[in-house]
């Protein structure tokens, strides 16, 4: 979730029930639009790519469905496959596996909220690679691949940079 405003680096200075204020911390600054037009990109193309893959916009819970290609509708890992690390309280590494229905692109999410870079294992998916979409560590343009402009992937792990995600497609 977002805020009206975060979408241009709006910000109400920690204060987190603006509300009351009928000041610069609750007013909305329009010359961000043209201060912050990397980040406003980022969220358009962010936007876009939810509506593009339902399995991040659902009207219903995960039930361990399978697809065609063998994955469930979402698997849970950590730096290796299957092995979330949910009872790690020093965890900081967390990805999914959303295996689409029907002919829908799988994808694969890494989220690494530790201060070094960590290598994360990919699933083997028939007949179609991995391809980068979004990374966060990087910056604009690269951040997030228009349509058709995604990088393939190589490699049967992926090295995910300090508090980052990397978003994966496959094709």
């Amino acid at each position: 979730m977002f805020a009206a405003g975060d979408e241009v680096c709006r910000t109400q200075n920690g204060n987190n029930n603006a509300y009351c204020q009928d000041n610069e911390i609750s007013w909305f600054n329009w010359n961000g639009l043209k201060t912050h037009k990397s980040m406003l990109k980022f969220w358009q193309q962010l936007i876009g790519f939810r509506k593009r893959h339902p399995r991040l916009f659902r009207n219903r819970y995960f039930d361990g469905e399978i697809n065609k290609r063998g994955l469930s509708d979402i698997s849970w890992h950590g730096c290796e496959l299957g092995k979330p690390g949910w009872h790690d309280p020093t965890g900081l590494a967390l990805a999914m596996t959303l295996g689409a229905r029907e002919e829908r692109n799988d994808l694969h999410i890494m989220f690494n909220m530790y201060w070094y870079p960590l290598d994360f294992d990919l699933p083997d998916v028939d007949g179609k690679k991995w391809y980068r979409a979004i990374d966060t560590s990087l910056a604009s343009p690269d951040d997030i691949a228009e349509i058709g402009k995604e990088t393939v992937h190589k490699s049967s792990s992926c090295k995910v940079n300090a508090r980052s995600i990397v978003v994966l497609v496959a094709k």
